[in-house]
């Protein structure tokens, strides 16, 4: 089948016309080696010493209440059997 070529009857309004497909390409930038810490290092840093207002603390607290969550010991190992329960 031969490449029927370019129809600017067949272009939605508001498109243009396609790129060529042997188009020359930009060169590639070469990329700087990466330096510096690993981002799961930073955040893990950076996750340790996060602190909530009391307004936030309080304001999850309410939502839990809503949605009816304890946390209670037998609470919490009734959710982990029921994930282990609905993994196997």
């Amino acid at each position: 089948m031969t490449n029927p070529g370019f129809n600017p009857a067949l272009v939605p309004p508001g498109v243009g016309a396609p790129a060529p497909i042997n188009a020359p390409q930009a060169p590639q930038k070469p990329t700087a080696p990466v330096q510096g810490p690993a981002f799961s290092d930073v955040l893990a840093k950076e996750a340790s010493s996060l602190q909530f207002s009391g307004h936030a603390i309080q304001r999850l607290q309410e939502a839990r209440d809503r949605a009816g969550c304890t946390d209670d010991a037998a609470s919490r190992g009734w959710r982990l059997e029921g994930r282990r329960e609905g993994l196997t």
